[in-house]
């Protein structure tokens, strides 16, 4: 079953003109992407900052309305569940942001982050809510005591958790990751990446992984796009992409890769 569908999606930002200066032609962030995810598995996108990851990702959840092109979440048109509403769209496909401190309400509890998705996307009733607020805190390896604190009060890597969970209220089987563990350390990452691997396989999830990482979509994506300048420039599986690249940019990429020598 095919779980996200792109054809030929494209995305023209106007130029911004200063004062006195000349008129400049429109920026094209995407030109002409094509994509299918398959239920289950992880896509890893990967690509130098500009290349149009960060403008795919966010037409694919809604924030970006593409210029042309077609999306579809497990068979539907992006297009018409945005115009069923923000429950539809919040149902079908969640976003988890970079920096998970900052995507989560500093004046709210986590208690009332979670609230919101459990109430408005997953008609979780009244009663309900606590108990299911619960699992997901167990789930992503909190405790149920954390409900009551506010973001400022955990590290990034327990904030990103509580992004995750916040992400799985919804109910969405497709998730979009836009560098999810680039602002952690090391050892943090390997934690996260742990358990969104044991969520994909408990869950059934789909992920759409955006990273610079290499290492990190090597590790954790079952096929990987490479882009470059709003285009895909080679697709396939990681070992085989970053072991053999083809394309003259994937092998500018993979060779700038620091390595260890002995």
């Amino acid at each position: 079953m095919t779980a996200v569908e792109v054809r030929d999606l494209v995305k023209t930002y106007p130029a911004r003109r200063a004062l006195f200066a000349r008129a400049r032609p429109p920026v094209a962030a995407l030109k002409g992407v094509s994509l299918t995810v398959e239920a289950g598995t992880t896509l890893g996108i990967v690509g130098e900052s500009g290349c149009g990851k960060s403008t795919l990702a966010r037409c694919l959840v809604g924030l970006v309305r593409p210029t042309s092109g077609t999306i579809r979440i497990e068979g539907r048109p992006l297009a018409d569940l945005a115009a069923a509403g923000p429950r539809a769209l919040g149902r079908a496909v969640q976003y988890v942001f970079q920096d998970p401190v900052s995507s989560l309400n500093p004046r709210k509890t986590i208690r009332q982050a979670l609230a919101a998705p459990l109430r408005f996307l997953a008609g979780v009733a009244p009663a309900a809510r606590e108990a299911r607020s619960r699992e997901l805190m167990q789930a992503v390896g909190m405790e149920a005591e954390h409900l009551d604190r506010f973001p400022h009060e955990f590290s990034g890597g327990q904030a990103q958790r509580i992004a995750i969970a916040r992400a799985l209220a919804a109910g969405a089987r497709v998730i979009v990751l836009d560098e999810p563990v680039s602002a952690l350390d090391l050892t943090v990452q390997a934690q996260v990446l742990r358990l969104l691997a044991d969520l994909k396989a408990r869950h059934g999830l789909t992920y759409l992984f955006i990273s610079h990482d290499l290492a990190v979509v090597e590790a954790v994506a079952d096929r990987v796009a490479v882009m470059s300048g709003g285009e895909i420039v080679e697709e396939g599986a990681p070992a085989e992409v970053f072991a053999a690249p083809t394309h003259p940019y994937t092998q500018r990429l993979v060779a700038a890769v620091p390595r260890m020598t002995g």
